[in-house]
């Protein structure tokens, strides 16, 4: 049964949640304020958490923040607000909300909302428990290798601003094509690439079907699609059913990524909830690419790149202060066997 918590100082407001919530979840219990919410989710374990901005006391705001820093394992957040502008929704989730909710909100909307959090939340708590299958595969590209390294990223709660950290540094090399699958819905990759275009080293875009990759640019998975790579460098939108509960995915991305450009792919998994990107991973690994995987400690939520790691699938745990210039050389090691064109066996132990 699906732990709800609901923190909202509008006595009005919260009867008329409990009303219209309490029937699809039973277990909801509703608090007044921040630090009445954060007394709660220490004593209780707790699935999805609901919490208003403007709160007297302890806001929302800092709630998130320190549920964030002080609950272990933290729910799935949901922050709902009055404040509906793009700044705040930025501001929401750069302090660790997983989705946002303008005011006001159709009972039915939360409801939604709710039950796709726990459906995540849920699947988060069942992370690779075994190494995934390395499948037996050979890289054969169609044609000929690829112009250039192809860097796919997966990115999920804690995302934006790890995103910011990583292609705020300035050595990352403007040869390679970066594909981004960031979790949550298009509103959110529109506010993370109109943040990163005012502070990031490389063009920053979102991707269109069809449209053909160019280097020293960064695409965002968007518009409720999967988004995927094929060896000519068309980027095509992917219809496909979520996986993870989640569209876009990471693993479709890096599923795509590996079986287009081979040992050239440098997969790069980020902070979030869940195992998303790990049986992308082991596909990239399989076919003689490089993963890296944040630090789990320099992390929000540890649990993606720590899926990788258990795994036995990362080629380096790197913290994210300095995970920006590890990316750096790595796709400059993978460019130089590509331009070596042949002897690729030797390099990565794959056969071409």
């Amino acid at each position: 049964m699906t732990k709800v918590l609901i923190a909202e100082d509008d006595a009005l407001l919260s009867k008329l949640l409990e009303t219209a919530l309490r029937p699809s979840f039973p277990d909801l219990t509703l608090v007044r304020d921040g630090l009445e919410a954060l007394q709660h989710l220490k004593r209780h374990r707790v699935d999805v958490l609901v919490t208003d901005w403007m709160m007297p006391g302890l806001d929302g705001i800092e709630l998130i923040r320190r549920v964030r820093a002080e609950c272990s394992p933290p729910p799935f957040i949901i922050m709902t607000t009055v404040l509906g502008s793009a700044a705040a929704r930025e501001h929401a989730l750069v302090s660790g909300a997983d989705d946002f909710l303008a005011k006001p909100s159709r009972p039915a909307e939360i409801r939604t909302c709710i039950e796709l959090a726990s459906r995540r939340h849920r699947s988060s708590r069942q992370l690779v428990a075994a190494t995934p299958v390395r499948p037996n595969v050979a890289w054969r590209a169609s044609g000929q290798p690829p112009s250039h390294i192809v860097v796919a990223i997966a990115a999920s709660t804690g995302g934006p601003v790890a995103l910011q950290t990583l292609f705020e540094e300035p050595s990352l090399p403007k040869d390679c094509v970066y594909l981004v699958a960031l979790h949550g819905p298009g509103w959110l990759h529109e506010s993370v690439v109109e943040t990163l275009r005012r502070s990031a080293s490389l063009e920053i875009r979102l991707a269109e079907d069809g449209l053909v990759a160019r280097p020293g640019t960064v695409y965002f998975a968007c518009k409720d699609r999967h988004l995927l790579f094929e060896h000519d460098a068309h980027l095509r939108f992917d219809d496909s059913p979520p996986e993870h509960f989640l569209r876009p995915a990471a693993d479709p991305l890096f599923r795509s990524v590996a079986r287009s450009v081979g040992p050239y792919a440098l997969g790069v998994v980020l902070t979030g909830m869940g195992h998303d990107g790990a049986a992308g991973a082991a596909e990239i690994t399989a076919r003689g690419g490089s993963v890296l995987a944040q630090d789990p400690t320099t992390a929000v939520i540890g649990s993606m790149p720590k899926a990788v790691i258990d795994a036995g699938l990362a080629t380096e745990v790197i913290p994210l202060p300095t995970l920006g210039q590890a990316l750096a050389r790595h796709a400059g090691t993978l460019k130089r066997a590509l331009a070596l064109g042949t002897g690729l066996s030797q390099v990565y132990g794959t056969s071409t």
